[in-house]
Parts: C-alpha cells; sequence; structure tokens
C-alpha cells in the first residue's frame, strides 16, 4: 500500500475501503435501455486521472479510458448489461453489432459529468500490451518497438484523441499475423472488429450519432456536444496527425525519447522558457486564478475554450516581460454572459525568440 492513498474495493477486504453505491441512479443510457448506480466516490471527487492499459478486445475492439469506467458502475456482478451495445456481443467472433451507427454506451461513459466530464488527464500504460484484455502481454513485432516490448507512456487531456491515437497502434500491431489469442476466432484480430471505431466517430460529432439517439446520460435534458478530437496518422511509419503536418487543429503526436539527446534538449528548453500551473481553486465558483511563468520576455496569449474547442473567453493578449503572472476569470464569456457547469481547457501560446509553444490545462467550473 502506498500511504495516504486509498483503494476501494466492492467487499473492502485486503486494506481496501468499501464501496458504497450512489443513493439513486445517476447514468441513464441514452438508448433507454439501463441506468445505474455509480460509486459515492466518484460523485464526491472533485476530478480524477484515468489510467487504462493498452490492449485489445475481444468484444469492443480495444479496450482504453472509455471501458475503464465498466468498473465504476455498481451493480457489482459486472458490466454484462452494457455489452449490448458493443461491436461482438458475446465474444464469440459473430459482430452482429459491428455496423457503424448503432448506439454506443462509451459516448455516454465519456460524456457523464462524474465519469468523463471529472478525468482531468487520460495516462495509458503502455509500458507493454496485449491483444485482448485478460491475455499476458507480448512484444510488439511493429516499428518502432521492432519484436520489443512497447515500453511507452500515451498522455492526452482529450478523450477522443489519445483513444484513436491508441487504436491506430493496436490496429498496426495486431493483425492476421500478429494477434496474441488464444481464443481468436480466425475471422478478425479485435482491433479490426466492425464498428470498433463506431464510439470514438460519435463522441467527436455529434452528426454521426445513430439515428434516434440523443446521448444525454444525465437524462437533464441537456445534450452532449463534442467530446474531443477524431482522426488517424498518415501512416504507420510516420505516424503524424493533422498538427504534426501542419493541415489542420487536431492532434499532435508528440514523442518525448530519452535516448534522442535532441528531443530531451528541445523539450526541457521548453519548460525552462515557460510554465502554466493549474488553476486555483479547481473546481471552482465563481472565480478561479491562473498563473503562469515566463522565462523570457514573450508575446502572450491566454484564452478559454469549452468541450467543443470554440473561444469562451480571451484573457490576455499582450506582451509580457519575463516574470511570474496570474489571470482571474470569473466565468464570464466574452459577450458578456455567464459560462454553464462544466470543463472548460485554458491554453497559454507564447512566442518568444522566434520559437511559438503553447500548453493547455482543464478546469471545472461547479454552479
Amino acid at each position: 500500500m502506498f500511504f495516504p492513498v486509498k483503494y476501494w474495493g466492492v467487499e473492502g477486504k485486503n486494506g481496501r475501503t468499501k464501496i458504497e453505491p450512489s443513493d439513486n441512479p445517476v447514468i441513464f443510457y441514452s438508448d433507454g435501455k439501463d441506468e445505474d448506480h455509480i460509486s459515492k466516490n466518484l460523485i464526491e471527487a472533485d476530478y480524477m486521472i484515468n489510467l487504462p492499459c493498452l490492449k485489445a478486445h475481444a468484444r469492443a475492439g480495444i479496450t482504453i479510458a472509455a471501458k475503464n469506467h465498466f468498473g465504476s458502475h455498481c451493480r457489482f456482478s459486472g458490466a454484462w448489461h452494457l455489452h449490448r451495445s458493443l461491436p461482438c456481443p458475446d465474444q464469440n467472433g459473430d459482430y452482429s453489432n459491428g455496423d457503424m451507427g448503432n448506439y454506443r454506451c462509451f459516448v455516454d461513459i465519456m460524456g457523464h459529468e462524474h465519469l468523463g466530464g471529472k478525468t482531468m488527464l487520460i495516462v495509458v500504460d503502455g509500458i507493454w500490451g496485449a491483444g485482448e484484455a485478460v491475455y499476458p502481454p507480448n512484444k510488439w513485432h511493429s516499428a518502432p518497438f521492432n519484436d520489443d516490448w512497447p515500453n511507452s507512456l500515451i498522455i492526452s487531456q482529450d478523450p477522443v484523441a489519445v483513444e484513436s491515437v491508441c487504436f491506430d497502434f493496436l490496429y498496426e500491431e495486431y493483425d492476421d499475423e500478429h494477434y496474441n489469442s488464444s481464443f481468436y476466432y480466425g475471422q478478425v484480430p479485435f482491433p479490426r472488429l466492425p464498428g470498433t471505431l463506431d464510439y470514438l466517430q460519435q463522441a467527436a460529432d455529434t452528426a454521426n450519432w445513430a439515428e434516434g439517439i440523443i446521448y444525454d446520460p444525465e437524462n437533464d435534458g441537456t445534450p452532449l456536444t463534442s467530446l474531443g478530437v477524431y482522426e488517424h496518422w498518415n501512416n504507420p511509419a510516420d505516424k503524424q496527425y493533422s498538427r504534426n503536418l501542419g493541415t489542420g487543429d487536431g492532434i499532435e503526436l508528440v514523442k518525448i525519447d530519452q535516448s534522442t539527446d535532441v528531443e530531451i534538449d528541445k523539450y526541457q528548453s521548453i519548460v525552462e522558457d515557460f510554465e502554466l500551473h493549474q488553476n486555483y481553486p479547481n473546481p471552482f465558483n465563481p472565480t478561479t486564478t491562473i498563473c503562469y511563468e515566463l522565462g523570457v520576455p514573450s508575446s502572450v496569449q491566454l484564452n478559454i475554450y469549452n468541450m467543443n474547442g470554440q473561444l469562451v473567453k480571451s484573457l490576455v493578449n499582450e506582451d509580457k516581460p519575463a516574470g511570474v503572472f496570474t489571470a482571474d476569470w470569473a466565468g464570464i464569456m466574452d459577450d458578456g454572459s455567464l459560462a454553464a457547469s462544466g470543463v472548460y481547457f485554458y491554453k497559454l501560446k507564447i512566442q518568444a525568440a522566434n520559437k511559438g509553444v503553447e500548453q493547455s490545462r482543464k478546469m471545472l467550473l461547479v454552479k
């Protein structure tokens, strides 16, 4: 045990604190077929960090941060009732639910205020990977791993982007010759199941929602909006996305390789030049303070965006000397209206010595 970390478990045994379910159902699946209690700890939490593993899955195709929340539900017999919305519900090679545009419970989970809505950071454990959730790890044949363990952490604040990137890696690794499966059905390696990407496309864009489905996991009449960026790399060799290529504002895959001195120097330089701190208090109501540090005189932009990537408030747009600065936000948008409760991003962009750098963080406005 790592004091003072608390571990929760169903029975509260082996040093774990017993899970207490919510008094009433709090998540309502948008196809109208189920509702669920979740742990009171999640309701009371200010934020969470989701730590999934880099694995494929026999029913879902892949299992990353969204599916990690199957364990958040308080039907202690399991989350079997949610399998109906996965591409291969019965884990038998019959991907009868593999059509695109079907209801996907992962969208409700990713958008729910106490689950995906409180997730400040997703850290995917790719130190090793596997072809199915319960399989032992295997060394990866694909580049740049080349018959070694993946040895990676994949980190993001964007729930759609990080799962899109994980899918690309898993899809490339597990093919007909490298499926790493003891109950492979000789049809499709699990990341290649039809319908695997359906939930990501629906989470990214409401235009892709299943016919007749309005995702509203709190059942409060407020539908979800876009939950993040969905796209795929240009090819498995280069592994570049739209921001890497300069063709869009989508995903940027940044590799930090400790065996490459040039990469280390580059990112050490960025950290030394400036730093964006977590706002305080967080969650907040009505006002929060954002602190940032500049190592050199810089042209500074500090903006706040909603979950849909839309600009909400421009806080700073001016030249600053080196030093430590703060900016307050009282939940008022540029048009003078009050911002609604929810998750927002604040992004700091600087331009100094012909170098442009940016950092962003999440914050939670509660009312």
